[in-house]
């Protein structure tokens, strides 16, 4: 499901405990800047760390990028996998600073 910046953080700050944000584009990409809070899980590497566990113990997941694209694929695969609250914030290029301003 696809849900605004604003919605996410609305959701993050009911449920910091369940919720984690995440950052779906490359390591290049996200030293340029990224969400408060947010961890790295690259595309490209969502498969192994999803076998490895990587997100078992959180049932909330906020997922972003560059421009919504990666992070709706993130989404996609994640629901197949069985992960129930996934949510698609979009991308950086529409990020307001809802959760605050950029880190870097």
């Amino acid at each position: 499901m696809d849900i605004t910046f604003k919605e996410a953080a609305s959701l993050y700050k009911k449920n910091p405990e369940r919720a984690r944000l995440i950052d779906v584009r490359e390591v290049d990409e996200y030293q340029e800047g990224h969400l408060p809070k947010a961890d790295l899980c690259p595309l490209s590497q969502l498969v192994s760390l999803t076998a490895q566990g990587a997100f078992k113990d959180q049932d909330l997941l906020l997922l972003y990028c560059r421009s919504g694209a990666r992070s709706g694929r993130a989404c996609e695969f994640l629901r197949k996998k069985g992960f129930k609250e996934v949510y698609n914030c979009g991308g950086v290029l529409d990020y307001q600073g809802e959760f605050g301003p950029l880190e870097k």
